[in-house]
C-alpha cells in the first residue's frame, strides 16, 4: 500500500499519533468511508471527488458490517456460515 505524499511526511516527521474515533450510524467504531452519489453508495469512478462535480456527493463513516451490507450488498453472517471467510 502506498501513503499520499501528504499523509506520508506528516508520519515521517510527527512527535504523536493520535486516532480519532469515528462512529458509524449503527454506533459502532468507522473504520471505513463509503462514497454516497445522488443517494446511492458509489464504488466506481475517482477515489476522491470534493468540489467541481455536478452530482451530490456526500461522505459517510461505516464500521465494517455496515460497509460490507451498505456498500458492497454483501451479508457479513451468512458468508461466514456457509464458511467462506473464517470467523
Amino acid at each position: 500500500m502506498e501513503a499520499f505524499e501528504g499523509s506520508k511526511r506528516l508520519l515521517e516527521v510527527a512527535d504523536i499519533l493520535e486516532e480519532l474515533k469515528t462512529i458509524c450510524s449503527c454506533g459502532k467504531v468507522a473504520r471505513y468511508c463509503g462514497r454516497i452519489v445522488n443517494g446511492k453508495f458509489a464504488l466506481d469512478g475517482e477515489e476522491v471527488v470534493i468540489d467541481g462535480s455536478s452530482e451530490n456527493i456526500e461522505y459517510v463513516p461505516l464500521c465494517g458490517d455496515c460497509y460490507l451490507k451498505k456498500v458492497k450488498k454483501l451479508d457479513y453472517n451468512s458468508i461466514r456460515k456457509r464458511g467462506e471467510i473464517d470467523g
